[in-house]
């Protein structure tokens, strides 16, 4: 049979772990607009450097213009994924509270103990990052020098 301090435990485990997946989610979602941000910063760029080459105007206001369509459908979804995320962190912390537990001390350890999650986020998304960026550069190279 289950004590109530049990239970608490349980419930208390059970919060922290989504705590911890709405932290995370948050995080990558920032980490991502700002990977994107850098991406579309780099194709505005070698949109500019392919006009400047030679390549028809057209083309590269397609680049450009594709890049800051990317960049909008991505700020929206990442501002829709961070909102629900701060809402499920805000929930978490009342039923933490409800439990007679200092809800505020509770988010800064939970949050405390992903420090090592959110390093490996930030390198895995500049990684991703400069991967796009290379082969983005690479195209606009190899598409000039045949053009």
């Amino acid at each position: 049979m289950h004590t109530n301090a049990t239970n608490q435990d349980y419930r208390l485990s059970e919060h922290e772990r989504q705590y911890k997946q709405a932290c995370l989610s948050e995080y990558k979602w920032n980490v991502a607009v700002w990977c994107i941000l850098g991406f579309a910063v780099c194709t505005a760029f070698t949109g500019w450097y392919a006009f400047r080459a030679g390549y028809p105007l057209s083309g590269a206001i397609g680049m450009f213009s594709a890049a800051v369509n990317v960049l909008l459908v991505s700020i929206a979804a990442a501002a829709i994924a961070v909102y629900l995320a701060k809402q499920r962190k805000d929930t978490l912390r009342r039923d933490v509270a409800l439990m007679n537990i200092d809800a505020e001390a509770w988010s800064r350890r939970v949050e405390a103990s992903l420090a090592e999650d959110r390093a490996r986020i930030r390198a895995n998304g500049w990684l991703w990052t400069a991967v796009a960026i290379l082969a983005n550069v690479l195209f606009t190279v190899v598409l000039v020098s045949f053009w």
